[in-house]
């Protein structure tokens, strides 16, 4: 029987100054701000979740094709889900151009609720999927300085959309106590795959820090037996090859479509509510092919999966790798559109008051891990925003790949990538 799957992934948005961590967390007895205003119920089928859901999945792509370019030939990885639940929290509470270049960066709504409500409807739909085959929680908690009297608006948005409040910690007259609280909420949060964030304490001026975190644990449908796995040929980009280990699943039933031009394969895990694609050019395409993929793309090939009849007793050879990304996506949002991040015409008075105008965002540091191995899948991430002041069929995946695990019934993209063996 395989082994259960991790898939996890945090988001920190970060409303200060540097950061850091210890592995003895401090635990106080903060103050909690918090409405009480009950959360939002709503229906998946709204027209406005799809459309979400829909906009969520575009910036995923761009997002990947920015991170692509960033990192040359490189394996990557990263969750466009988070970054948009974490960057939707800092759009409830800015105002000035960051708001227009959010909305038309991430395509949230131009009326007065935004994306909340929509994101708020997926968060509590992936709550609801869960099973004894498949966890997936959505998390949020915001903590401020204490210094710090939030906004009521903003905390009655939260409580309303996101299901939390702001916690009081004292980075001031405590910043790495402050910093190892939230490390430990981390680290509990995600099943201790990220017990270690920050290696430094938060500055002193932090003000606040949002954060988002996403675990996800499945079982695949098939397994990969282990005693199979051996050192096998990977062709690389360039055409030249090289020496990865290759996991082998004999026998299986399996959903793939190879057209000539690309090899679509859908690995779904236990509950049949994700999957994981994988998208394989032709040899020797990967690049041409990368540079046009589109959200829309992704889609095609999702639903093309699913109407498709299923192989049997299939043969699947593919690797088994580790991908690691680590990024500032300050400048990769700018060159997506949200200029404001450099021109630092707008502020954050609607979630810290007033008194905290010239409080703006410094970095947007995004990191993920994902492990790939015959026991499963394991994977995380965390994103820190600064605010400073016939023959049986075999199919081979044996060349570059792009690949994205989805929540099947929103479609939803919830970590996206690529493998090219360098």
């Amino acid at each position: 029987m395989r082994r259960v799957t991790s898939l996890l992934m945090a988001l920190f948005m970060l409303l200060g100054l540097a950061s850091g961590c210890d592995d003895d967390a401090v635990n106080y007895d903060w103050v909690e701000y918090k409405s009480s205003l009950p959360r939002d119920q709503g229906d998946l089928s709204d027209p406005a979740v799809v459309a979400q859901v829909s906009a969520n999945n575009d910036f995923a792509v761009s997002m990947y094709l920015q991170l692509a370019a960033e990192a040359g030939g490189k394996d990557i990885i990263f969750s466009p889900a988070s970054i948009v639940w974490a960057m939707a929290m800092v759009y409830g509470g800015a105002d000035g151009d960051l708001v227009p270049d959010l909305t038309d960066v991430f395509g949230f709504p131009a009326q007065p609720e935004g994306p909340h409500p929509a994101l708020n409807i997926l968060d509590q739909h992936f709550d609801s999927i869960n099973s004894s085959n498949l966890k997936l929680t959505l998390v949020n908690r915001t903590f401020v300085a204490e210094q710090v009297t939030p906004e009521q608006p903003y905390l009655d948005l939260l409580a309303q959309y996101y299901g939390t409040g702001m916690y009081s910690l004292p980075f001031l007259s405590d910043a790495q106590g402050a910093t190892d609280t939230i490390n430990q909420w981390v680290s509990d949060n995600t099943g201790g795959l990220i017990p270690e964030l920050y290696a430094e304490p938060l500055d002193v001026s932090t003000k606040s820090v949002l954060v988002n975190a996403i675990y996800f644990k499945g079982k695949w449908v098939t397994s990969f037996d282990k005693s199979k796995t051996a050192p096998g040929f990977f062709m690389l980009r360039d055409g030249s090859g090289t020496q990865v280990e290759l996991m082998r699943a004999e026998g299986i039933t399996l959903k793939y479509m190879d057209d000539g031009v690309q090899t679509i394969a859908s690995l779904p895990y236990k509950g049949d509510d994700t999957e994981m694609i994988i998208v394989m050019p032709a040899a020797g395409t990967f690049d041409t092919f990368e540079l046009g993929l589109t959200a829309t793309d992704l889609n095609i090939y999702a639903l093309g999966l699913d109407a498709a009849a299923p192989h049997h007793d299939v043969t699947l050879v593919m690797p088994k790798f580790t991908a690691e990304t680590r990024a500032n996506l300050v400048d990769m949002l700018i060159s997506m559109g949200v200029e404001a991040l450099s021109t630092n015409n707008y502020s954050l008075t609607p979630m810290l008051g007033q008194a905290y105008a010239d409080s703006l965002i410094n970095r947007v540091l995004h990191a993920a891990v994902i492990k790939v191995d015959e026991s499963g899948t394991e994977a995380a991430a965390a994103t820190g925003v600064d605010v400073n002041n016939s023959m049986p069929p075999s199919l081979h995946i044996t060349s570059p790949f792009i690949y994205f695990i989805r929540e099947k019934t929103s479609g939803s993209i919830l970590f996206m990538g690529r493998f090219t063996g360098e």
